[in-house]
């Protein structure tokens, strides 16, 4: 059995008017789950769950995996002899045999099937009811409850649309509505995971890195519009695990950055192959506009925790700017604006839409070949002119060569690993040479704009403008090195 579902957090000023419309002709049930886990926490590392839920007298009990996208999981459901009073509670280990979830339980369980214990329970109210559509049916449940983990709790506010039954089109349109009614964000973490996390006395999910897609997918696929869809199922799962987090409060700067590298993948690859999808053309500006505004961010970090320090080390009387930037709304509301929520929405979407009845495009291998050389061969005359160029063209030549890098990891299973891995790795100087750049270009505009209000400033001014030129020629050795690497294609 396999899940199709869209999770959302409430702004909990709004909860009270989604709980009226939830709760409109539903039925009204109390919920109380039980969550198990091995002592090394091997079920939570493969994201799986492993639940007891006692639904009115009535014991099930389920075991959930990942599936094919964020939105798609493994799931199976098997009913659970009722617990005579006093006897500890315990799930069934080959309850779910030959079933996806079952076998991924026993992958994540290993050989040698460790015992698993209760690792903590939710206890919720759920508001749910049956919501037919033009062609299918959709579950909303809505969540009041709270997660109960060592003595620790965490309240629990959250809505589900679960597609039953008709296309995953009519579950995503139903939830557009919900997102654009009621101010609702997307949240990926389950319930396992948040649990999880409270047993271990973790704020949350470690900020994820971008993952390569599905191997398979992208080397079999045959045309662009295939090819595009599983390596945006990649980015999204990264932008979406991470914006759950930030969107949750959890504002870290690493959680923001891997952030705006999903965004930035995002937007890679709808540019990469903006003609075979000109339906999702409008997810660019609200793509855009959440990666310039967190990017403010991104660069105050980088000042606060790279530049200042050196600053100091090298005895600046002041390490910090004295002119404040201006005021910019927090990740957590940059994540949970409505128009990025569509745009996710709107991808997700495409990612679960079936291919379209058209015919194969021949030739893919060699379009994708022709697009790698034309930003190649801009790389290498970047690489030329790179001294000459002013500060913006500078950073146009960093953000072409990170659009060649993420092309080529979204391709790289068509072709030969090894080349691919020479290349990438010739690539990574270049591109930490020409972020250290960048970094420097912004902190020395930061402190140029506060000579007037602290000269001492003029210091910082001084030494970054040194180290401006060192990092200047640090960029066109490495891109000169990059320009003589043997390609993959």
């Amino acid at each position: 059995m396999f899940e199709t579902e869209l999770k959302f957090a409430i702004p909990p000023d709004r909860f009270r008017e989604v709980e009226a419309a939830a709760s409109r002709g539903s039925q009204r049930i109390r919920l109380e789950a039980a969550y198990f886990d091995t002592a090394d926490r091997r079920l939570d590392r493969a994201k799986v769950s492993l639940r007891l839920r006692k639904e009115g007298r009535d014991w099930v009990q389920t075991v959930k995996a990942p599936g094919d996208g964020p939105a798609h999981r493994k799931e199976d459901n098997v009913p659970h002899a009722a617990v005579p009073r006093g006897e500890a509670l315990l799930p069934d280990l080959a309850a779910h045999r030959d079933t996806p979830a079952g076998r991924a339980l026993d992958k994540a369980l290993g050989d040698d099937r460790p015992a698993v214990a209760e690792v903590f329970r939710t206890r919720v109210t759920r508001h749910h009811r049956l919501l037919k559509v033009p062609h299918g049916r959709i579950e909303i449940a809505l969540d009041d409850g709270e997660i109960v983990a060592v003595g620790q709790r965490q309240r629990l506010k959250e809505i589900e649309f679960e597609l039953k039954a008709g296309s995953p089109a009519e579950l995503c349109a139903l939830a557009r509505r919900w997102v654009q009614r009621h101010g609702l964000w997307l949240d990926t973490r389950s319930k396992a995971e948040r649990g999880a996390h409270l047993g271990a006395g973790s704020p949350g999910a470690a900020p994820l890195k971008a993952g390569a897609g599905d191997p398979a997918e992208i080397a079999q696929a045959q045309d662009e519009r295939s090819l595009l869809r599983a390596v945006v199922a990649a980015a999204l799962q990264q932008v979406l695990v991470n914006a759950s987090e930030v969107g949750a409060g959890r504002e870290t700067p690493e959680h923001v950055h891997q952030l705006r590298v999903g965004l930035r993948r995002l937007r890679t690859a709808l540019h990469a192959f903006a003609e075979a999808v000109p339906e999702l053309a409008a997810c660019e500006a609200p793509l855009a506009q959440a990666f310039r505004a967190l990017g403010q961010w991104r660069d105050e970090g980088v000042l606060e925790e790279t530049i200042a320090p050196e600053l100091r080390r090298v005895g600046a009387p002041l390490s910090v700017p004295p002119k404040a930037p201006a005021r910019q709304a927090s990740p957590a509301a940059l994540v949970r604006a409505t128009p990025l929520q569509l745009a996710l929405l709107h991808l997700l979407e495409f990612t679960m839409s079936a291919p379209p009845g058209v015919a194969q495009r021949e030739g893919l291998d060699a379009l994708l070949a022709a697009r790698l050389q034309k930003l190649h061969r801009q790389v290498r005359k970047d690489g030329r002119r790179f001294a000459g160029l002013p500060a913006d063209e500078q950073h146009r030549v960093r953000k072409r060569l990170k659009r060649l890098r993420y092309l080529c990891e979204f391709v790289a299973p068509r072709f030969k690993a090894k080349a691919v891995k020479r290349y990438l790795a010739a690539l990574e100087p270049a591109q930490d040479a020409l972020g250290a750049h960048n970094d420097a270009i912004v902190a020395l505009e930061r402190y140029r704009s506060g000579v007037d209000e602290d000269p001492r400033a003029w210091f910082a001014v001084g030494w970054l403008t040194a180290r401006l030129k060192q990092s200047e020629t640090d960029s066109c050795q490495a891109l000169a090195a990059l320009s003589n690497r043997d390609r993959f294609w």
